[in-house]
């Protein structure tokens, strides 16, 4: 049989994980909660600290040269990202807490 590679899932920060700031300690939260629960079938990436949308779309076009499958934003400096990631790839982006602007 053929085995199918780990979904990547790459995570992004507005605020720095070790200050256990809400927004950020809950995006955490999730990391840890994805990886218990599907172990082996996922792979994942986090920067934290990203407080600009400048930063986002840096760190958004590093983790698709890296191959994420799907880029997750938990705050609203992450809102352009979608712009940053290239047209013709199959990333998907999801920014919790705010549906993104087309």
């Amino acid at each position: 049989t053929k085995s199918i590679p780990p979904l990547k899932v790459c995570f992004m920060a507005v605020y720095d994980l070790s200050q256990g700031y809400g927004y950020s300690r809950t995006a955490l939260n999730g990391v840890v909660t994805l990886v218990e629960k599907f172990e082996t079938q996922i792979t994942t990436d986090l920067v934290d600290n990203i407080q600009s949308q400048s930063q986002a779309a840096q760190v958004a076009q590093k983790f698709a040269r890296q191959g994420c499958d799907v880029i997750i934003g938990n705050g609203i400096e992450h809102r352009q990202v979608n712009a940053a990631i290239p047209s013709n790839s199959n990333i998907h982006f999801i920014l919790s807490g705010e549906v993104p602007r087309d």
